[in-house]
């Protein structure tokens, strides 16, 4: 009997590597278009181990001779006992042939689904349309995962903006300096260079090759910011971060460097100059040196060393010194200016406790609404905090959700998130989690003349 998943569903498939499994991928979508399939072997990281990790129309069986692609049939044969021990996940993809340049998206999907087959029985399907859909050109469809022993297989859904190179780019695999994907049957590129339509991917992969932790970020932060079309995207970054002493432990943990690492990857995305700036704040405020990537190795214990945790926590003496940083002194609520600036500024704020200066963040905010400076909260449940209570986790820190809805301000320019850990969200989930409200609050500074 056939499992119908919905997206984010899961189901088992195989409760051993013996069994040969068929992954069968089909659409409808009107003549013009071309859609290809692929399949992604990822490891623990969810990325390729090297670029013959793709099966698709120019390579399609998988070194390992564990995945054959079967094109005219848009199907993959699986035996998974031969696949490579790192591989812990297959990811099944469709992208658009020179979607972007034709005007086409997967929004003109009339039906597409995914089936998983073992030997005659269908075991589970899921199927979407492109009203779920907007102006992406590649779709992740589903995914094998190894659990515990155990295949399963989950439902996706995900689309992405940028067609198979923004894919490449996504699970790792080596893009060249093209201007088109080769479409098949004819391969005009080798099968390890897939070609990216974006330069500044090329340039930045460039800059950050000695520096592989960071070039590794930078591309995900990339996927994100194509799902918005903000990849030409320029914006001048901070950083800004909580240093009271109910913090130590994360500073400790090494979380907060490693957090700090993916803000520095978006901020080489928004700036040529692959720098942001830090501010700090718990009893005071303080303006850190600007992170770079020459010097972001160890970055939180230099911080530590130089500022040590303070006892109390208050948003508003900071939020007061970055608005001085980047804009002219703190315009009066009695008689608002509105600002206008070549550049946005985004404000990565990491907080794990609530403010005890509400009056002034308010005025703070409030004042801010009137410049082109949006504040991106991410507060994170203290320990003591029920950490498997969402609930619990959103009236912690009401002051902060009370932001998302705040009215009385010129632009909405807040958005407020909590997690239970800085990495209790993967790194995609977070350029995504990242890039929530700041495109919406792009459109209304432009259109109030806030930016060019």
């Amino acid at each position: 009997m056939t499992t119908l998943l919905t997206k984010g569903a899961n189901t088992l498939v195989s409760a051993s590597a013996k069994e040969a499994i068929i992954i069968r991928l089909s659409w409808k979508v009107p003549a013009s278009y071309e859609v290809d399939a692929s399949a992604f072997l990822l490891n623990p990281q969810n990325q390729v181990d090297n670029d013959d990790g793709m099966v698709f129309f120019n390579q399609p069986v998988s070194p390992d001779q564990a995945i054959h692609f079967h094109a005219d049939k848009h199907l993959f044969t699986l035996a998974l006992n031969k696949l490579n021990v790192t591989v812990q996940k297959i990811a099944f993809t469709l992208t658009l042939y020179q979607g972007t340049e034709r005007g086409q998206a997967l929004s003109a999907l009339s039906q597409a689904f995914i089936q998983v087959i073992k030997g005659t029985e269908e075991l589970a399907r899921y199927q979407l349309t492109g009203a779920e859909l907007g102006q992406e050109t590649a779709l992740i469809m589903g995914e094998l995962y190894l659990n515990k022993g155990q295949w399963k297989f989950r439902a996706i859904g995900q689309g992405f903006n940028g067609g198979l190179a923004a894919m490449c780019v996504h699970f790792g695999v080596s893009v060249a300096e093209e201007t088109e994907v080769t479409a098949p049957p004819v391969a005009q590129h080798s099968p390890q260079s897939f070609p990216v339509n974006n330069h500044l991917l090329i340039s930045l992969e460039k800059k950050l090759e000695k520096i592989p932790v960071l070039l590794s970020l930078a591309k995900q932060a990339y996927v994100s910011l194509a799902k918005v079309n903000l990849t030409a995207h320029k914006a001048h970054v901070a950083l800004c971060l909580d240093i009271s002493a109910s913090m130590e432990t994360l500073y400790r943990d090494g979380k907060i460097q490693r957090l700090a690492e993916k803000v520095l990857a978006l901020g080489c995305q928004f700036s040529d100059q692959a720098t942001i700036e830090v501010f700090l704040f718990g009893e005071k405020a303080h303006q850190h040196p600007a992170l770079g990537i020459e010097d972001f190795a160890q970055f939180t214990q230099r911080l530590l060393i130089d500022y040590p945790l303070e006892w109390e926590t208050c948003y508003g003496k900071v939020m007061k010194l970055i608005r001085n940083f980047y804009f002219p002194p703190e315009i009066s609520l009695n008689k608002p200016l509105l600002t206008h600036a070549e550049l946005p500024v985004y404000v990565m704020f990491v907080t794990d406790g609530n403010t005890a200066d509400k009056q002034e963040t308010l005025r703070q905010i409030k004042g801010s609404s009137y410049q082109p400076i949006f504040w991106q909260f991410m507060a994170i449940a203290h320990p003591k905090q029920n950490r498997h209570d969402p609930a619990a986790q959103e009236e912690a820190f009401s002051f902060l959700a009370s932001l998302n809805g705040m009215t009385d301000r010129y632009l909405n320019n807040a958005h407020f998130f909590s997690v239970t850990d800085p990495e209790a969200l993967t790194t995609p989930e977070l350029y995504d989690a990242l890039m929530t409200n700041y495109p919406h609050w792009l459109t209304l500074a432009r259109q109030q003349a806030m930016l060019p």
